[in-house]
């Protein structure tokens, strides 16, 4: 629903980066930039609990500001299934933990028969 829980790199000598196929992954500390590309993301497709995968643009440090910033992402997908194993290996986030409590909210939320989205504690 906009709210990153945790995020991660992925690299690789192949242009596979998956971690199933042998990708290595590492924990990010998001800044300012790609938080708020993963909340418009999110936004644009309905919010929900989704996997916004960014890419770095990879202009250089000497680019001018039409091309973007030497540090810029753009978002390459946003996945509506999550796979957060490698995720939660990677990172000191509780990712499974972070999922029931954000499913229990929404749940809670319906059953008292209101919208799903007007809880702030179900943003995950």
């Amino acid at each position: 629903d906009g709210e990153p829980v945790a995020a991660m790199t992925r690299s690789s000598d192949h242009w596979l980066t998956n971690a199933a196929k042998g990708g290595e992954t590492e924990s990010f500390d998001l800044d300012e930039r790609a938080t708020e590309l993963v909340e418009k993301a999110s936004d644009a497709v309905g919010g929900g609990m989704l996997g916004v995968d960014l890419m770095e643009v990879g202009v250089g440090a000497d680019a001018d500001a039409a091309e973007g910033a030497a540090d810029d992402y753009t978002v390459h997908e946003v996945n509506h299934t999550v796979e957060f194993k490698a995720l939660d290996a990677a990172t000191d986030v509780d990712v499974p933990a972070r999922v029931v409590d954000w499913l229990e909210a929404k749940a809670a939320a319906l059953a008292d028969g209101g919208d799903e989205n007007e809880t702030e504690e179900a943003n995950a």
